[in-house]
């Protein structure tokens, strides 16, 4: 007789004891579901940039001016081999520029680069700690506020400002200045 058959019994026999013991014990509650941020200071205010908007961080890349006046365009730089507009994110939600950007993080949702000065760090929140906008809070950039380390930070919505960038531009103020 082949030992193949009771081994596999046993294992059947194991697995099913398993599965009702996943029955039989006390449910077990959901675990909390966290948020990555970039925390950073813009117009020397703190933000947070949800993570899961970007698709890499950068420091020191090289931005070459280019040609035109759209708004808050920095100009291009190159990643991977595609050159990506590089916009001052400072500039793009009102509050005043930095002199020299450092660190440049690209969109996940679309290839663009936004420049900003001063990173903070990361920051890991539970979604419940995020605070919803009151009423009457202008949100065309935010999706909510977080409070961490000491600090409360509106949190960057960065498919509602990468949308603010298409309607902001203007044909007739765009194109190659000769």
């Amino acid at each position: 007789m082949s030992k193949k058959p009771a081994t596999l019994s046993r294992q059947a026999a194991a697995l099913k004891r398993e599965f009702d013991r996943g029955f039989a014990e006390p449910r077990k509650p959901p675990t909390a579901q966290t948020l990555n941020l970039l925390a950073v200071r813009l117009g020397g205010d703190s933000w947070a940039i949800p993570l899961t908007d970007t698709a890499g961080l950068h420091a020191g890349k090289k931005i070459t001016p280019v040609p035109g006046r759209a708004h808050a365009l920095l100009g291009i730089a190159g990643f991977r081999g595609t050159l990506v507009p590089v916009y001052d994110l400072s500039t793009l939600i009102d509050l005043p520029a930095p002199a020299a950007p450092r660190w440049l993080v690209l969109a996940a949702e679309r290839r663009i680069a936004l420049a900003f000065a001063e990173l903070d760090g990361h920051l890991r929140v539970e979604t419940g700690d995020i605070l919803p906008l009151g009423p009457g809070d202008d949100g065309a950039w935010t999706r909510g506020l977080v409070r961490a380390d000491g600090t409360t930070r509106p949190i960057l919505n960065l498919s509602a400002l990468l949308g603010g960038i298409s309607r902001r531009r203007d044909p007739a103020k765009e194109g190659n200045d000769r």
